[in-house]
């Protein structure tokens, strides 16, 4: 799969997607945030993250939880991507990094505090944390 750029056109948010979201995570209705995210390419979430205010963001991935998709996090700008990692217990954390492409994990992991890289290493299996 190919990451999509800034430069693709259909890379776009349509115009008030992000207040739909808002809504629904300020209303905490899970469907519609799921309905909601359900047809958007992980890139596109990604945007999507990274322009939402940080507060919604929070309230964001805490009700989205475990249907949290990993793909999004290497689409994600660094800043915003430590964000999101802050914001991911020890199960949605191992659930996101479980199925992403060692240089992936270990873009993600680098930066991470010792503790948190250990549960991220944990999460993988024998093969894959010896890659990483």
């Amino acid at each position: 799969m190919q990451s999509r750029t800034r430069a693709d056109a259909s890379f776009e948010i349509r115009s008030g997607l992000i207040d739909e979201i808002a809504q629904a995570v300020n209303s905490a209705d899970r469907d519609r945030l799921s309905t909601l995210l359900s047809g958007l390419h992980e890139a596109d979430i990604a945007d999507l993250l990274e322009q939402s205010a940080p507060e919604l963001r929070a309230d964001l991935i805490s009700l989205w939880g475990q249907d949290f998709e990993g793909d999004i996090l290497p689409e994600v700008a660094e800043p915003v991507r430590d964000d999101i990692l802050a914001l991911l217990d020890r199960e949605q954390l191992a659930d996101a990094v479980r199925d992403l492409d060692s240089d992936d994990v270990v873009g993600i992991i680098e930066d991470l505090e010792d503790a948190r890289q250990e549960e991220v290493l944990e999460a993988l299996d024998a093969s894959d944390r010896a890659v990483v």
